[in-house]
């Protein structure tokens, strides 16, 4: 009769090792799972307008497109939203180049001018990672530059004009603190009805993660 009471204590102690193992357990995995990063990236490559602009005079020469360089900030969190990450990003894009010969009349007959168009655009929207492909869309706002050089004279005129931006890029190397692959930027000045396009390099890496 007096082991019974010993025997029922050992089978007590044995169905509640495992309950008190759950705890110390459930927490490590649920920790390892919320990583938040601030992700940075940085781009090069060309760009170009999509459509030929308006032009006063006989052109002698044109250009379009220049290369274009952007820089950015991705916040990742996995409480926040496993799929889409907000982002920010500032670029500048020169579009076009071109000379052209325009009448004066009276003020000084044909004369050259010399035009250059570009654009210095903000952005904040969302980006989403499937798999090695990240896509991004989001609303932007352009100061579109204008520079105009006649007879020594330097002629500068900008506006804020509102729009978009669009972007696909690809990993071609993956290491756990740095990738490195290509990227296609769409934009879109509504206002300067201005559509054009970028095309490089992307290198992006962590910067700062808890």
């Amino acid at each position: 009769m007096k082991l019974v009471p010993a025997s029922a204590a050992a089978v007590l102690l044995v169905l509640a090792a495992p309950a008190a193992a759950v705890p110390r357990t459930v927490p490590l995995a649920a920790h390892s799972l919320g990583v938040n990063a601030l992700e940075v990236s940085a781009f090069g490559g060309y760009g170009a307008l999509l459509r030929n602009p308006n032009e006063r005079g006989a052109s002698l020469s044109r250009w379009n497109g220049g290369g274009a360089f952007a820089g950015g900030v991705t916040y990742r969190s996995p409480y926040f939203l496993r799929v889409l990450s907000p982002f920010f990003d500032i670029g500048y894009y020169p579009l076009y180049r071109s000379r052209s010969l325009v009448d004066l009349g009276a003020l000084g007959g044909d004369s050259a001018v010399s035009s250059s168009l570009a654009a210095l655009g903000v952005a904040v929207g969302w980006a989403a990672d499937l798999g090695p492909i990240r896509v991004r869309a989001g609303l932007a706002l352009y100061d579109v530059l204008v520079t105009s050089s006649l007879e020594g004279a330097h002629i500068t005129a900008s506006e804020l004009d509102g729009g978009y931006l669009f972007s696909v890029s690809g990993s071609l190397l993956r290491r756990p603190s740095i990738e490195i692959g290509a990227e296609l930027r769409l934009g879109l000045i509504v206002e300067a009805d201005l559509p054009f396009v970028a095309v490089g390099s992307t290198v992006r890496g962590k910067a700062i993660s808890w």
